[in-house]
This record gives C-alpha cells, sequence and structure tokens, in this order.
C-alpha cells in the first residue's frame, strides 16, 4: 500500500511541477496545414495506409514468376527462387495488385525461408497502375539457388487521399 502512494503522489506531483512552471506535457510536433490535414496539430495521417493483407504462393520458372494478390500489403511465398551471384541473373516476379497505383510507394522486405545461408539478398520493386514487379538480386558472391523465401510488401498511397 506504501508504495502505491507513494506512486500517486509521485504521479500527481509531476503534473503539480508542470503547471508550476507551465510547460506543456504534448509532445512537441510542428503544425501540418493544408488541404490534407485533419488538425492543426495532426501527428501522423494514416490516410496514406490502406488496409488488406493477402497471400499468394508463385513457383519461378526460368527467372519469372507471377501472381495475383490484391491487398494494400501482402505476403509472396516464392519457391525455386533464384538469383546469380553479385546481382547477375535476378528473379522476376510480376505480382497484379488491384490496390497499387503508378505513383504509390511499394516497400518489400525478404525473409529467406530455405535459401543459402550466406547470400544477400536484395528486393527492389517497380510498379505501375494494377502491377508491382519485384526483383529479387543476390547482393553478395553466394547465389541463390531453387529457394524458397517470403517477399513481405505494403503499399502507400501518394497524392491527396481525400
Amino acid at each position: 500500500m506504501k508504495k502505491f502512494l507513494l506512486a500517486v503522489g509521485a504521479f500527481f506531483g509531476m503534473f503539480g511541477l508542470a503547471w508550476a512552471l507551465q510547460t506543456t506535457l504534448t509532445p512537441l510536433v510542428a503544425p501540418e496545414t493544408g488541404e490534407n490535414s485533419l488538425s492543426q496539430a495532426e501527428v501522423f495521417n494514416v490516410a496514406r495506409l490502406k488496409t488488406g493483407l493477402c497471400t499468394v504462393s508463385v513457383t519461378v520458372s526460368g527467372a519469372t514468376a507471377a501472381g495475383t494478390c490484391n491487398g494494400a500489403s501482402g505476403i509472396i511465398t516464392s519457391a525455386a527462387t533464384t538469383a546469380g551471384a553479385s546481382g547477375a541473373t535476378p528473379s522476376v516476379i510480376t505480382l497484379t495488385n488491384s490496390k497499387v497505383g503508378a505513383n504509390d510507394l511499394v516497400l518489400c522486405q525478404l525473409d529467406k525461408l530455405a535459401g543459402a545461408a550466406a547470400s544477400a539478398l536484395v528486393c527492389n520493386t517497380h510498379n505501375t497502375a494494377n502491377t508491382i514487379v519485384f526483383t529479387i538480386q543476390s547482393a553478395s558472391t553466394t547465389a541463390l539457388t531453387s529457394a524458397t523465401i517470403e517477399i513481405n510488401f505494403l503499399v502507400i498511397t501518394s497524392g491527396n487521399p481525400n
């Protein structure tokens, strides 16, 4: 009980001190103004993040694969993925996705499930309206040979979402 009373006293003491010093306890955020702002002190605009998670499995054949996954974020499981050492002969996965626009930002991250232990993989994206092209390359001198990898992606909308 003594610890509880001390904690309550410290809590109210901090507010009393802040009032006495006339300081603010709100975060210091530059005010956002303009047509896309919801308030003067908006911390984060979630309207640019689209919702919806999709999953798809593809199999790479001849360094290419294709699939459909209509979500603003998703997981692509790619089987038999290959990538030559030091960026040579990358795997290219083309994804049809109705949630992506030509000017949207697509972020990708790779998770090696059964990939070569020493290979450092790189994921690059290029998107147009309704299509995302993922290029998977090995940035190391170790080639990726017929491995299963997961590509996690997220679409962030460009422009005014209103």
